[in-house]
């Protein structure tokens, strides 16, 4: 029964309201409405009957007055808390269960649930639906076997409500909050009841075929890796690995929770990429980029399995470790490869020696100058002394002259 079909909620009546009222506001909401006059019947029979009113009050607010029963109500529309020292604890998690439907973020109100219900006084239930029923006028509920009995079907009622809120969500944000209710299960050590149980457990379902076929879809892409480790066949790998990791990480949390390690997705996914990809790319291609990429990739969706974290963090180590030492090998193989070179000489000189470079380079510039002078002369002298015949002699020597 969801709180919405609570009879108590149907026909607007206060826990505490006897059976004269009861039945004058079941007439009234007949008359007002009597297109819905049967459900309005079927609701104050279930609160006059005191057998079948027991699973009403275990749904609605026992021990609470009724204008703080209308307070409630109203917080709940507007999704706001109560504060715990207001009210009994059974009335605090009703109110959350009302506010549920259309919240965006939920999982504070899902592990409250799951602590309240699993740390539920049975005797304390009891003594709270005999103190309303002692103002209603209808006789007392014998014992807690009855309310025991009542119990498990609550678990039933907030489980109908936490699906109506999920439905209510886009996909993120069921994910999103799976993720966090296990990361509260993680922080308290794996404790936790059957309600945060149920949760999971419908999250796991949703997801699991999607899931197993994120998981041969991405063993595919890292074959394609393996084959070719171009940078779209490792980047459609690592889109792969974020949807598929999004969706695998709250229940990989929460199997480290229950200590399990049952890693969903991460763990086949690590398994192919370390032993098949990274181990043969190194061996064969030499492409440590890629493999370094891949494992960083797997790493960052793996935050919270520290097992995982530990694997993987070994794995990227042995791949660095195998780069290093291939780029220390081709370092000294191109420095071997590489002709001797002789070594620079300095650019800077004293003031002295600077004096007798100037001075060399000096003299042997003169001299040059008087050798060309000299080479330019001689057909000139030899032509002036025996005519043509001596310009030629004398060219001739020129040339001799300038070879040596």
């Amino acid at each position: 029964m969801k709180l919405s079909e609570n009879p108590f909620c149907i026909l607007g009546v206060s826990i505490r309201d006897s059976k004269q009222v009861i039945d004058e506001k079941a007439d009234d909401r007949c008359f007002d409405e009597p297109e819905r006059e049967e459900i309005f019947e079927k609701a104050k029979g279930i609160l006059l009957n005191p057998q079948q009113r027991l699973q009403a009050e275990l749904g609605w607010f026992p021990d609470v007055q009724p204008q703080e029963e209308q307070r409630l109500l109203s917080a709940a529309e507007r999704q706001q808390a109560v504060f715990m020292s207001s009210v009994n604890k059974l009335a605090a998690m009703n109110q959350k269960l009302i506010g549920l439907p259309g919240k965006p973020r939920i999982a504070n109100e899902i592990v409250f649930l799951d602590t309240a219900y699993r740390e539920m006084d049975k005797e304390q239930l009891l003594a709270w639906v005999n103190r309303s029923r002692s103002v209603s006028g209808f006789p007392a509920v014998q014992g807690v076997e009855a309310i025991e009995a009542a119990w498990n079907e609550v678990r039933n009622n907030i489980r109908e409500q936490l699906q109506e809120a999920v439905d209510s969500m886009a996909a993120g944000q069921y994910t999103q909050t799976a993720l966090e209710v296990a990361q509260a299960v993680l922080r308290q050590q794996g404790q936790y009841g059957v309600i945060i149980q149920d949760f999971v457990d419908g999250y796991r379902l949703s997801v699991e075929q999607q899931l197993e076929d994120l998981e041969a879809h991405t063993l595919q892409l890292l074959d394609k890796v393996l084959a070719n480790p171009s940078r779209n066949n490792v980047q459609a790998a690592c889109e792969a690995m974020d949807q598929g990791g999004r969706l695998a990480r709250p229940l990989t949390v929460m199997s480290v929770a229950e200590e399990i390690n049952d890693f969903s997705y991460v763990g086949p996914v690590y398994n192919k990429l370390f032993n098949d990809v990274c181990v043969n790319l190194c061996k064969q291609k030499d492409e440590y980029g890629a493999a370094i990429t891949l494992l960083e990739k797997l790493l960052s969706i793996a935050g919270d399995i520290p097992n995982a974290v530990k694997s993987i963090n070994e794995s990227l180590q042995f791949v660095r470790e195998v780069k290093d030492e291939y780029d220390a090998a081709a370092r000294a193989q191109s420095t071997a490869d590489k002709p001797a070179r002789p070594a620079p000489q300095s650019t800077m000189m004293s003031p002295q020696n600077a004096s007798s470079s100037s001075s060399a380079s000096g003299s042997s510039d003169n001299d040059g100058c008087g050798g060309c002078l000299l080479l330019l002369l001689l057909p000139a002298i030899g032509g002036a002394v025996a005519g043509p015949f001596g310009f030629v002699i004398g060219l001739v020597l020129a040339f001799m002259c300038a070879d040596d």
